[in-house]
């Protein structure tokens, strides 16, 4: 059966326009109201670094953070990978870590972790 689960992201989008005007100022008025109003008319859009930043089910409410990892091996492009840490969105406690989210969220809302209230 299918669950109800709320998830917040975060993610920072980058946005460019071309733009027609007089002056630096009127250019990014100019851009501003494009975002603020509809950005239609955008000449790159692309985001980076979406995050999970917190799931609720029914009571159970986790906030995740991001961290490097110093002690795993590095990744093919040779960068320090990043683990998820979850922690309890009421008491700040750390609860778990992992390289892989998929895997972490598993542990967190497997049926039995939801049931009796421990992760």
């Amino acid at each position: 059966m299918s669950e109800k689960f709320t998830v917040t992201l975060q993610y920072t989008r980058h946005l460019q326009f071309e733009v027609e005007a007089d002056s630096a100022r009127e250019a990014y008025a100019e851009a501003r109201e494009q975002v603020e109003y509809g950005d239609n008319n955008t000449v790159e859009d692309w985001a980076d670094g979406l995050q999970l930043e917190e799931m609720k089910l029914g009571d159970r409410e986790i906030e995740f953070a991001f961290e490097f990892d110093w002690k795993a091996p590095k990744d093919a492009r040779g960068l320090t990978p990043l683990k998820t840490v979850a922690k309890d969105a009421k008491t700040y406690q750390r609860i778990d870590a992992d390289l892989d989210t998929g895997a972490l969220l598993d542990r967190l809302f497997s049926s039995e972790s939801t049931e009796d209230g421990a992760s």
